[in-house]
């Protein structure tokens, strides 16, 4: 099985971190995690719209004659 691409670290670094406790630690994993899936499936969403607005604008500009 492919192993996932490596991702910048959520946060660490910041001066935040040096605070967290292991269990903040991990819900922040789990949440990165998360919001990285929702942000992919919106960019998804957000192409299929642009395609589909550009097929309809096509469409529209053939039937006024402006190929």
């Amino acid at each position: 099985m492919p192993e996932a691409p490596q991702q910048e670290p959520f946060g660490l670094g910041a001066p935040w971190t040096h605070y967290a406790t292991t269990e903040e630690f991990e819900r922040l994993a789990r949440l990165h995690s998360r919001i990285l899936r929702k942000e992919k499936a919106l960019a998804s969403m957000r192409d299929e719209r642009a395609a589909i607005m550009r097929r309809s604008i096509r469409r529209m500009r053939r039937a006024t004659g402006k190929v």
